[in-house]
């Protein structure tokens, strides 16, 4: 599975839940070939407890990992990627917005170097350095 500590426990409980619903199908067998109808009341519910307890568990799971990733956001529009404004935009929407027929095609590893430098020296409209 993976390194995750609550999908890794859950995996574990239900590999139980399975080997559990195993044993009790085993014992309705055991009740049928003894016509033993008391006993096999019993593991029938059982096995309905362990069969509800696994889609329980399945559904939790499912919630854990969906919560964990959530969906990402809707694409935008050509018109809403137009209107939106440049401190909005990530740097791969301002590359791609500087690309044109005109210039042609950004050279990314000046864009890269430009946007460092500018991190590094960020611009002071009141002068003083």
């Amino acid at each position: 599975m993976s390194d995750d500590f609550y999908l890794s426990a859950a995996q574990k409980r239900a590999l139980q839940l399975d080997a559990e619903a195993n044993q009790i199908t085993t014992g309705l067998m055991q009740a049928r070939a003894n016509d033993d109808e008391y006993t096999a009341r019993d593991l029938i519910q059982g096995l309905a407890n362990v069969q509800a307890e696994r889609r329980n568990l399945d559904m939790a799971v499912r919630e854990y990992v969906q919560a964990s990733n959530p969906p990402s956001p809707p694409q935008l529009t050509a018109e809403e990627v137009k209107a939106k404004p440049i401190e909005r935009m990530t740097h791969e929407e301002r590359m791609k917005m500087f690309e044109s027929p005109r210039h042609g095609p950004i050279d990314t590893k000046k864009y890269w170097e430009g946007v460092e430098h500018v991190q590094r020296n960020p611009y002071n409209p009141g002068g003083g350095r």
